[in-house]
């Protein structure tokens, strides 16, 4: 018979008298998830918009069709930042705004708090389309809508049906429709 040893070494000291104590580590920024979360979950979370459009805001919407899985919209909006690019499924429609229309756009999304757009659990469904919003910026990210796991509280559909409104205007403004 084979045994295998661990040994574990403790180094013990005292610390020094002129030693400070660390200082606690920084709160994370704000997140709100709408059901707790375990191993079996994938609700995305959704950090709070800040007050002004950062730098590097993507703001993406998308219309998937529940009975052929079928993308029938999938857009992009940018002012500044880089169109999204994907192997798969295919890249979104890029909607390249001016600043002013993208800052139009940000207020009126922020106003909505796509934060306390809460999501809730309805077990696996791999045929369920719906529509997602999803912003990011370098600081954070906020997705909001329906998953194979999860889906929008009916109490909160009218403040996500008014966010995906709102991207789904600012994309059809450029010309990128649904399908």
């Amino acid at each position: 018979m084979k045994y295998l040893a661990f040994v574990v070494l403790v180094e013990c000291a005292s610390p020094s008298p002129s030693a400070k104590p660390s200082p606690p580590p920084s709160p994370s920024p704000p997140r709100v998830d709408a059901a707790p979360r375990d191993e079996l979950t994938t609700i995305p979370g959704c950090d709070a918009l800040p007050p002004a459009r950062p730098p590097g805001v993507v703001m993406r919407v998308i219309q998937i069709d529940g009975k052929s899985l079928e993308r029938t919209l999938d857009a992009a909006l940018v002012a500044d930042a880089a169109c999204p690019t994907s192997y798969v499924p295919p890249a979104p429609a890029c909607v390249r705004l001016a600043d002013d229309a993208m800052d139009y756009v940000w207020r009126e999304l922020r106003a909505l708090k796509p934060e306390e757009i809460v999501l809730e659990p309805h077990g696996m469904c791999i045929h369920c389309g719906g529509a997602t919003i999803a912003v990011t910026w370098p600081a954070g990210s906020c997705e909001r809508g329906m998953g194979h796991e999860h889906g929008v509280a009916s109490s909160s559909y009218p403040r996500f049906h008014a966010a995906v409104q709102l991207l789904e205007a600012a994309a059809a403004a450029a010309g990128v429709v649904r399908k």
